[in-house]
């Protein structure tokens, strides 16, 4: 069969074409996929807030609330506050991450309380009372992490929401503290919600590719794995990072952490703006924490906070 030069022209622009369209295609699906991570908070949204419960133990007052995070999704929370309170004071939302739940949360508000601090700490997803929306409380797989961290970060975004109808709050002084995945959520929450005043990450870290190989959060591996962090990508603290400034942040890192790799706490703290401060713990991430390193930990965000005149 003889060349022909026209099928073949008519050929590569037919294929230039497909190639256009499918890169422009691809290009809008991913700026959808990006866009759609954070979408699901909507400002001026009912807080239908409720007290579920109120005790007391000792200087502290607790209660038990529940507020609207997303259309038709509570999220159950514990707010402490000095029961002697009569004026404004400052508030810390914890993040927490895996560890004791809200378990740690009592002890570090107990601290926090002392310093005449309020301390608010939303139950995580597919943690404690919503374990049920993730029933393994760790699933693994792109779409399971995505909604994890979405949730935790529409969640933080709500928190401070919640915290401007309180009247013990000083809406001036709200602080963020992220704690393991609570950090790397956390920094997109700074990033988006300028309202708060200053931020404490918690064995955070950057570049996740690195982090989630290490925890095994993409259930994938090869081709899949690579795809599956271009996936994640939206929820990268290297590209949120930087937005926190200028106000500031206090990295808190352990030196033997055996799940963040010191290379992915210093890239992360790197790439932040001023002023920004790291303290660096002689233990693991989760090995070598004694009460002493934990007092020491708490004494440290309370000077900083403090120093920064954001308590």
């Amino acid at each position: 069969m003889p060349f022909n030069r026209r099928i073949f022209r008519n050929s590569l622009i037919f294929l230039g074409l497909f190639l256009i369209l499918l890169l422009v295609g691809l290009t809008l699906v991913r700026l959808w996929w990006e866009s759609s991570f954070f979408a699901g908070y909507v400002a001026g949204l009912p807080l239908i807030p409720d007290v579920l419960e109120t005790r007391e133990e000792g200087p502290l007052s607790i209660e038990k609330v529940r507020f609207q995070s997303q259309v038709d999704e509570m999220i159950p929370a514990e707010f402490y506050f000095p029961k002697d309170a009569t004026e404004e004071l400052p508030c810390v939302v914890v993040l927490y991450g895996a560890g004791n739940g809200m378990a740690d949360v009592k002890g570090l508000a107990q601290r926090f309380i002392s310093a005449r601090c309020c301390v608010l700490a939303p139950e995580i997803f597919g943690l404690g009372e919503r374990k049920a929306s993730d029933p393994e409380g760790s699933s693994t797989g792109v779409l399971a992490t995505r909604e994890k961290f979405t949730t935790t970060v529409i969640d933080g975004q709500r928190c401070i929401d919640f915290l401007h109808t309180r009247l013990e709050v000083d809406a001036e002084k709200i602080n963020l503290m992220g704690v393991n995945l609570g950090a790397i959520a956390g920094t997109t929450v700074m990033s988006l919600e300028p309202r708060y005043r200053a931020a404490i990450l918690v064995w955070g870290g950057g570049n996740l590719s690195k982090i989630f190989s290490v925890k095994g959060l993409t259930g994938s591996e090869g081709f899949f794995q690579d795809l599956a962090f271009f996936l994640l990508s939206p929820i990268e603290p290297l590209n949120h990072v930087r937005r926190i400034a200028p106000r500031p942040v206090l990295f808190q890192n352990a030196e033997k952490d055996e799940m963040i790799p010191r290379a992915c706490v210093e890239e992360l703290y790197n790439k932040a703006g001023t002023p920004k401060d790291i303290k660096w713990y002689d233990c693991g991430h989760q090995e070598g924490i004694s009460p002493d390193m934990i007092d020491r930990m708490v004494n440290d965000q309370i000077s900083w906070l403090k120093s920064v005149k954001a308590m």
